[in-house]
């Protein structure tokens, strides 16, 4: 142990019961190729957030929008790992799946998807058109909360 843990990264692991075991590796030493990846993600993000404007719709409205606009249709489907998810609505192409996973506790959502790359494709377009049309206020952005923050982050995907 003499000066080893000196250089060591912190590592963590997170177990989830539902699904594959995360492990994450914090510190270190950072190769040139990381810290010029790093530096362009946040240059991108600033671009990104300065273009952000405000303009918000409620949980409801979105929802009606992913239903007019991509056909989304409320699932069976339950998250039973996350008892806070209380519906779920589903876009499907063939076998391909976008699932929007609702917190109507928290006035949440989160979207996943699988599919082939083609769909892939077209289900991160619709992603970023759901977050983009919930939108955010002036609130959001002054306070970098939840809602502007995973905004941002589709964006920057």
């Amino acid at each position: 142990m003499n000066g080893e843990l000196l250089n060591a990264e912190t590592i963590a692991i997170i177990d989830g019961a539902d699904g594959p075991t995360g492990v994450f590796m914090v510190g270190g030493k950072r190769s040139i190729k990381v810290r010029i990846t790093d530096y362009l993600y946040r240059r991108k993000q600033k671009n990104i957030a300065k273009k952000i404007v405000t303009g918000t719709h409620t949980l409801e409205e979105m929802l009606q929008y992913a239903q007019n606009t991509y056909g989304a249709k409320e699932s069976d489907y339950k998250v039973n790992a996350i008892p806070e998810i209380t519906r779920v609505f589903e876009i499907k192409e063939g076998e391909d799946f976008l699932y929007i996973e609702v917190d109507d506790i928290a006035e949440t959502f989160g979207i996943s998807f699988s599919g082939s790359e083609e769909n892939f494709k077209r289900f991160q377009a619709i992603n970023k058109d759901l977050y983009t049309y919930y939108g955010v206020s002036e609130k959001d952005i002054d306070e970098k909360n939840e809602r502007y923050l995973s905004l941002l982050g589709v964006l920057c995907s």
